[in-house]
């Protein structure tokens, strides 16, 4: 199953070109659950969309569907 937030913020992610291992490392994320999320083989939580959200300066409401 594909998840639209995991698969925008995947597309957000490589437009700003920004590696996965680097956001990881930056909000505390563990880069194989990061990786399972950004595979939709696991939800991104909601405190990780966040902390990814803030470091970004993006407004959580981008991913709203």
């Amino acid at each position: 199953m594909a998840y639209s937030i995991e698969k925008a913020l995947r597309k957000t992610l490589e437009e700003r070109g920004i590696r996965q291992k680097f956001i990881c490392e930056r909000v505390g994320i563990s880069a194989s659950s990061f990786n399972l999320s950004m595979n939709c083989k696991r939800e991104l939580k909601a405190n990780e969309l966040i902390s990814i959200c803030l470091y970004l300066g993006i407004d959580l409401n981008t991913f709203k569907n």
